[in-house]
């Protein structure tokens, strides 16, 4: 039985090819002098209705995704490096993955500019291609993470799996390989750990 994370890639690689011929015949005419009438406010309404569904998967995965869920070994040790933080703050990885390089299109746009209205056609056409690729970007790992589902190197430390321990005893092939157990949590890491 297909699971959901199979229907979510399906149904996310069915909306990058969509949004892709969409965005190559719209964008044919992309440095034409558009006028600010209704043919520019409709299509910036399909614009923004595409980002919006390239981004769609992106919240599919956050609500009702499930990871791919895989076993181990007891005495990997590639699974039992004690857990750090972040090393990337969310506030610096929206600042220079987002912020930044629109401030770069803006400025760089801003100095070879010829005209106003090429200008902010540029723009316009130069940010939705960006933005359709941050979507694009994101719902790809999004899709990679969740159907590969590989264990974190703190593993151990932050699950504390519960199994069974004479698994660990055993002899044979996959001697010591757990598929069946769960997560306990560790408190002192996370003080409200959900199962």
């Amino acid at each position: 039985m297909p699971s959901i994370v199979h229907f979510l890639s399906i149904f996310t690689l069915k909306i990058y090819l969509c949004a892709l011929s969409f965005f190559q015949t719209s964008s044919i005419k992309a440095f034409k002098i558009m006028s600010l009438g209704k043919k520019f406010y409709i299509k910036l309404g399909l614009n923004t209705l595409v980002l919006a569904i390239l981004a769609l998967p992106i919240l599919l995965y956050w609500l009702i995704g499930k990871p791919a869920t895989r076993g181990f070994y007891c005495n990997d040790e590639s699974l039992s490096y004690s857990y750090h933080g972040s090393t990337v703050k969310n506030y610096y990885l929206y600042t220079f993955g987002l912020a930044v390089p629109m401030l770069a299109i803006l400025i760089g746009e801003w100095i070879h500019k010829r005209n106003n209205k090429a200008y902010f056609d540029r723009i316009y056409w130069l940010l939705f291609g960006f933005l359709y690729g941050v979507a694009l970007c994101q719902s790809l790992t999004d899709l990679a993470k969740y159907s590969v589902g590989r264990l974190r190197p703190h593993f151990f430390e932050v699950c504390q799996p519960d199994f069974d321990q004479t698994l660990c005893q055993s002899s044979g092939y996959r001697s010591g390989y757990v598929e069946d157990y769960e997560c306990q949590g560790n408190s002192a890491l996370f003080p409200v750990w959900t199962h």
